[in-house]
This record gives structure tokens, sequence and C-alpha cells, in this order.
């Protein structure tokens, strides 16, 4: 009998059964975690561009990166990738960048989004802005 007790235990452990008053996400995130991600200025075609960060609730927000992708037309014309700084413990509070925005000319619509490398390049959270040339 007390077995199947440690055993009852151990599986509870294992599987993260948990009885507190979390509730999760659709994407699995639990309740008590955000994450956003903003311009810290106006984008200008030529100027670098940084992200300010900021999240909470997450265990290992160190494995985060920026993604900054600008298209026209659909057609990709600027991706580039960058580590998060965080500047605080716990890091609640980060940037990314600068991001340059150049490619060969014309206006493009560009998205920044928040992803876990490298296990993923599925957005957490994202920005989108234009970008004038």
């Amino acid at each position: 009998m007390k077995k199947s007790y440690l055993i009852a235990a151990v599986l509870g452990l294992v599987l993260g059964i948990s009885t507190g008053e979390r509730g999760f996400t659709q994407d699995g995130r639990t309740a008590e975690q955000s994450l956003a991600v903003t311009p810290d200025s106006v984008p200008l075609y030529g100027h670098g561009l940084i992200f300010r960060v900021a999240q909470q609730g997450y265990s290992n927000p160190y494995l985060f990166w920026v993604a900054n992708k600008c298209s026209q037309r659909g057609i990709v014309v600027s991706a580039r990738y960058m580590a998060i700084s965080w500047q605080n413990l716990p890091p609640t509070a980060g940037v990314s960048g600068p991001f340059i925005l150049s490619w060969l000319g014309g206006p493009a619509d560009c998205t920044a989004y928040v992803y876990e490398s490298p296990y993923s390049e599925i957005p957490l959270a994202s920005v989108t802005y234009s970008v004038d040339h």
C-alpha cells in the first residue's frame, strides 16, 4: 500500500501535476507568464533600432532571441537575429539590437518577434511596423 502512494507522488512530480491555482493558456504557458517586445524609437531606414523586451514568469528567458524581418510585397528583404541582453536579475527587462534597417530600397513592412532559440522560431510576442525609404 505504501508503494502505491510513493509511486503516485513520484508520478505527480515527473508529470508536473499541480494542485495550485495556476492556469494554463492554449500554447502551454502558465497564466502568470507575460512577454512583450517594443521598439525604443521611431524606425527609420538606414538607422539602428533597439527593441525592449519585458518578461515575467518564464523559467529560462536566457534562451530568448529577437528576430526582425522586413518584407516588400511579401518578399523578405531583411532578416536579422540577436540575443537579448537582460538588464536585471531576475531577468525581467532587456534589450536587443541595434537592428540596422537597410535593404536595396523602397518601403517595407516589418515584424520583430521574440522566440526561444534554438528550439523554435515560433513567435512568443511580436510587434509590426513600417519603414519608409
